[in-house]
C-alpha cells in the first residue's frame, strides 16, 4: 500500500483537506483511503467477480503527531508521496507563505539546497552532494 503525507506551513488547510479525503471521522493521523475508480466497475461486470476491492492509499497527516521539525522531517522521508498544502484563500500568498515556513516547527522542512545545474550532467555532479539527489 502506497503512502501519501500531507504537509505545509500552519494554517494552510491540512486538517481540512484530512477531513475532506478521509470522512471526518478518522481520529489520529494515520488513515486507510479507498481511491474511486470507475474503471473497477467495468472490470468486475467482466470478470463476473463476487468481490469488489478498491485500491487503497494510507494518508499520513505528518505534522499531527510529529512533536518537532526534525521528527515531521523524518516521517516526510517514509511516504511514497507528499501531497503539499498551499494557504490561497483569503486573499493570502502561496509562494510567501511557503517562503517563510522552512523553519516553522509545523511548517515543511527542506532537507538542503539542491542544486538543479548538475542533474543529468555527471561532470557537474562530481563532489557536489548531487550523486544522492537524482
Amino acid at each position: 500500500m502506497k503512502s501519501v503525507g500531507i504537509t505545509g506551513p500552519p494554517g494552510s488547510g491540512k486538517t481540512t483537506l484530512w477531513r475532506a479525503v478521509t470522512g471526518g471521522e478518522t481520529k489520529g493521523e494515520v488513515a486507510v483511503v479507498d481511491v474511486p475508480d470507475p474503471r473497477l466497475d467495468v472490470l468486475v461486470e467482466m470478470e463476473s467477480s463476487r468481490k469488489r476491492v478498491p485500491i487503497q492509499i494510507q494518508m499520513v497527516d505528518v505534522h499531527a503527531g510529529a512533536r518537532s521539525a526534525a521528527a515531521a522531517m523524518g516521517e516526510l522521508r517514509k511516504m511514497d508521496a507528499l501531497l503539499l498544502v498551499v494557504p490561497s484563500f483569503g486573499g493570502q500568498d502561496a509562494a510567501a507563505a511557503l517562503s517563510g515556513c522552512g523553519n516553522a516547527p509545523h511548517g515543511p522542512v527542506a532537507a538542503g539546497p539542491v542544486d538543479h545545474e548538475c542533474h543529468g550532467n555527471p561532470a557537474k555532479s562530481q563532489g557536489s552532494g548531487c550523486e544522492d539527489n537524482p
